[in-house]
């Protein structure tokens, strides 16, 4: 269902009859493995690598 409803949301879209509403984050404490990133990737994610915060152990 979740696939379907987000093909719809999507095409709604790229139509120019519906705005973005959803945002989805996943932030990892450790770096994700490589089958990990393909995955996400594969259903649609895009992966950011951001810098290591200073004032966390």
């Amino acid at each position: 269902m979740i696939r379907v409803s987000r093909s719809i949301f999507n095409f709604l879209y790229k139509m120019k009859l519906s705005q973005p509403t959803n945002l989805c984050a996943i932030i990892f404490l450790e770096k994700p493995t490589v089958r990990c990133g393909k995955l996400l990737n594969s259903e649609g994610f895009d992966l950011i690598e951001l810098p290591r915060n200073p004032y966390v152990n």
